[in-house]
């Protein structure tokens, strides 16, 4: 038993010296998995197919080019080259009022950046599940590990029970109670490597495939003193779905400027060449003439002028939307921040309890148990006590890593990028 209390003492011992953090396997597999998920893939398509949009909305419409047949007599039918007396031919071009075109392409252009930015957040979405997701494995892996050593040791303690029952020193209570402690770590055991599984499962759907993960001894997280205003203030540059919203605001504004144009006239050319026949069909000769048609679109008609006057205040209802939309990111990032911040000084605070106070006053515990069953002045529920008190105790401090990295991965995300650097310590 004290060989293990031994080892409590090198699991849980650390020095925050210079370290890499978050741990680099962690970093690897976010490397991977930003240049192989399809959901990130996903998201660059959408900004592509976005600009793309906006160029096709900088390009005037294509021309019409037309052939109409008149005069045809009904003994021709179904030829209309037999016998006709007039064929014109005729191109027609819709020109746009001027800055039209440019007004709908900037507005694509800016949902295109909008759509960018997207991809930034699914990107820093992914580092923080990624992170989560590896503080979740090696919670695991340490349970698991930590699980085997106290396996080993009731296994110790089950045999020195069956040895004083069989002598009479002991009683068929305490080598039950012994039996149970096993079967329950057993029970444990099963139910951590179905975790381990499932959790190995998460990282290779975030990371893009299979993954495979050497055990850390130990994440080494550093102390830090995050100042929650000096982070809001990085979070509002560099947050990229903050970002996204202040581009879609230009976009609602660069949308209502594109409706305020719909006021203006369109202008439509159309030049016609018509080769007639003159006279009869037996001695009537063949004459070309041309002739060009300008025609104006008039939005400002009665019937249409509602129309047109609903979409500018419908794009300008969304810009204000917008607007709004960004305001409430404010405040739901400024909580963000807020909320991390308080996790990861809680998960700082708790594994300097754990290691400092709980660890050492459980191990105590357990000493004294153990000479006070031996010298026969207590039962051995005192020891199992003591025993689940220290298991739970090194779980915790694991558990308390393991959050610490989760907060930290949160803290990521809500400030928007990394948070090591002086001017973030107060």
């Amino acid at each position: 038993m004290f060989r293990l209390v031994k080892f409590l003492v090198l699991s849980v011992a650390f020095a925050l010296g210079e370290t890499v953090y978050p741990p680099p396997d962690a970093l690897r597999l976010v490397e991977k998995a930003l240049s192989h998920h399809p959901a990130l893939a996903a998201a660059h398509l959408s900004a592509d197919a976005a600009h793309a949009n906006g160029k096709h909305h900088a390009a005037w419409e294509a021309p019409e080019i037309g052939v109409e047949f008149y005069q045809a007599p009904v003994s021709s039918f179904p030829n209309p080259l037999k016998d006709q007396r007039e064929i014109d031919y005729s191109v027609s071009q819709v020109i746009p009022f001027p800055g039209k075109l440019s007004a709908m392409s900037q507005s694509e252009h800016f949902r295109g950046a909008a759509e960018e930015s997207r991809a930034g957040a699914v990107a820093l979405d992914l580092r923080r599940q990624i992170l989560s997701a590896y503080a979740d494995l090696h919670m695991v892996e340490w349970r698991l590990r930590l699980l085997r050593e106290d396996r080993a040791e009731v296994e110790r303690l089950l045999r020195a029970a069956r040895t004083g029952y069989e002598g009479g020193m002991g009683s068929q209570s305490d080598l039950l109670r012994v039996e149970s402690e096993a079967a329950k770590l057993d029970a444990d055991a099963l139910q951590l490597e179905s975790e381990r599984f499932a959790t190995l499962s998460a990282l290779a759907s975030l990371a893009g495939g299979e993954v495979s993960i050497p055990f850390v001894d130990n994440l080494a997280p550093p102390a830090i003193n995050p100042s929650p205003d000096r982070l809001k203030a990085l979070a509002l540059q560099r947050r990229p779905d903050l970002e996204a919203i202040r581009y879609e605001t230009g976009m609602a504004g660069a949308d209502a400027k594109a409706r305020d144009k719909d006021a203006y006239p369109d202008l439509m050319l159309r030049g016609a060449y018509k080769d007639m026949l003159l006279g009869d069909m037996l001695d009537g000769t063949r004459r070309g003439y041309w002739s060009v048609m300008a025609s104006v679109k008039v939005p400002i008609a009665p019937w249409s002028w509602g129309g047109v006057r609903s979409g500018v205040t419908e794009a300008r209802t969304l810009q204000r939307k917008s607007e709004q939309d960004y305001a409430a990111m404010r405040l739901s990032v400024n909580a963000e921040v807020d909320r991390a911040v308080a996790m990861l000084t809680s998960a700082q605070e708790r594994m300097e309890l754990e290691q400092n106070r709980r660890i050492p006053l459980a191990e105590q515990s357990l000493r004294s148990s153990l000479a006070a069953y031996q010298g026969g002045r207590s039962d051995f529920n005192g020891v199992l006590m003591a025993f689940r008190e220290l298991r739970m105790a090194r779980e915790d401090y694991h558990m308390a890593v393991a959050d610490h990295l989760k907060a930290w991965a949160d803290l990521e995300y809500a400030s928007g990028g990394s948070i090591i650097g002086p001017a973030l310590e107060d």
